[in-house]
């Protein structure tokens, strides 16, 4: 995720929409994906500002249509 957020940011985008990536069935729990892309976005954030950038994505969003996993 990470890796995902950083690139997004060098290209000059601000805004990801997107599912959580690895919690469907028989994956990764809700909250363990929830946890990762929070990792990932901060680790992106924090490597954008040790750069001295300020590309870097304001907003994600998440998309989830089951209502049981909210």
């Amino acid at each position: 995720m990470r890796e995902l957020c950083w690139a997004l940011g060098r290209c000059g985008k601000k805004h990801l929409g997107t599912v959580l990536i690895g919690s469907g069935n028989g994956n990764l729990s809700t909250r363990q994906c929830v946890e990762a892309w929070v990792r990932g976005i901060k680790r992106a954030l924090d490597d954008a500002q040790r750069e001295d950038r300020d590309s870097h994505l304001l907003c994600v969003t998440f998309v989830e249509y089951d209502p049981l996993k909210i």
